[in-house]
């Protein structure tokens, strides 16, 4: 591995060590997985998959990012991984459905199902905005945030839950 001396990765994500013995590689908080190494004294983390791509496609050019094309972050076979641009990551996410919006986003207060009720409850009522507070109050947000659910500026849903 060029910026891990003294370690080796094989095509498939396996990381060894000079001497033969196997690297211990787990997950990090977002699904990737790490192995640590010491350098210079001290010890790093590193990533699985941007091993094998630098190992064996070549440093990691500039304006590009890893990407796994099932969409499996453990998958760490070479055949799985390219640098891409951001938007060509972005739409894979999409493809394979690990892009984070509307529920899978970790930040989402909401679900599908409040963001059709917002909406339903917004055009049946009217557009008053003690409804907006109303409805905020109810899903714990802020009426701005409910009058762009309305609007579709937020969580644009599937056809099947409006």
């Amino acid at each position: 591995i060029p910026d891990s001396p003294g370690y080796f990765v094989s095509n498939l994500g396996g990381i060894k060590r000079e001497d033969g013995k196997s690297v211990y590689i787990r997950p990090n908080s977002t699904g990737y997985l790490r192995y640590s190494i010491k350098l210079s004294g001290r010890w790093r983390e590193k990533l699985v998959h941007r091993a094998v791509l630098t190992a064996f496609v070549g440093p990691k050019p500039d304006g590009l990012e890893a990407a796994h094309l099932n969409g499996d972050r453990t998958d760490n076979r070479l055949e799985n991984l390219r640098w891409v641009t951001r938007k060509e990551n972005h739409d894979h996410k999409k493809i394979h459905g690990t892009d984070q919006v509307r529920e899978r986003h970790p930040g989402a207060k909401l679900t599908e199902e409040d963001v059709a009720f917002i909406r339903r409850s917004y055009k049946r009522t009217g557009h008053a905005k003690s409804n907006s507070r109303q409805l905020a109050e109810k899903f714990g947000i802020i009426p701005r945030h409910v009058r762009a659910i309305v609007r579709g500026d937020v969580w644009k849903l599937k056809d099947s839950c409006e």
